[in-house]
């Protein structure tokens, strides 16, 4: 017989070491743009580019926006800031101050006041990392999930946008208007 602990072992190593999709194209795709300025800003670097105005990236499903970047064309990554959103497949929209994508890795870090946003749910932090490869996202500095029925806060979270499922982990508390639920592992599906 398993054990609660055994189970939630496989669960854990199932969610933070998901099996990763195959890449489709042998080369990274190039991270597009457009901006009401741009000029090249040699004291960061040959070949950086800061955009300012409507700045708007591309790479290949996702949108991101912002107020002014910094774009790395050599290590195709972005350095993004105020009024950052990225929309994802057109369903998951993510909200912060300042965004760093690398987009070889295609992976996301926002920091500073960031909202996830999708049909189902809210989540508040202020750090996200979110993995376009797998369409997955971790916060470890504490985070707030709220949906129709159920106010959620952990210091740990992970959400597979892909199942809907997200794993808690320490001082984990479930609000809804029935009970509370103290906990320090939680899977929950939205």
């Amino acid at each position: 017989p398993f054990s609660l602990i055994s189970v939630l072992a496989v669960a854990w190593v199932m969610f933070f070491h998901p099996v990763q999709r195959p890449a489709f194209s042998q080369r990274p795709t190039r991270i597009e743009h457009q901006a009401n300025t741009m000029e090249f800003d040699k004291r960061l670097g040959d070949n950086v580019r800061r955009l300012k105005g409507n700045v708007i990236f591309t790479h290949d499903e996702s949108v991101m926006q912002c107020d002014s970047a910094y774009l790395y064309s050599d290590t195709n990554s972005l350095k993004a800031f105020s009024n950052v959103r990225i929309q994802i497949n057109d369903t998951i929209n993510i909200y912060g101050d300042i965004l760093d994508y690398r987009g070889n890795e295609k992976t996301a870090t926002l920091t500073g006041n960031v909202k996830m946003v999708d049909p189902q749910m809210t989540l508040t932090t202020s750090r996200l990392v979110y993995d376009l490869n797998n369409n997955t996202a971790r916060y470890t500095t504490g985070g707030v999930i709220v949906d129709r029925e159920n106010e959620l806060r952990s210091v740990f979270g992970l959400y597979n946008a892909d199942s809907k499922e997200f794993f808690f982990r320490d001082k984990v508390v479930l609000v809804n208007p029935q009970y509370i639920m103290h906990s320090d592992t939680l899977k929950y599906n939205t």
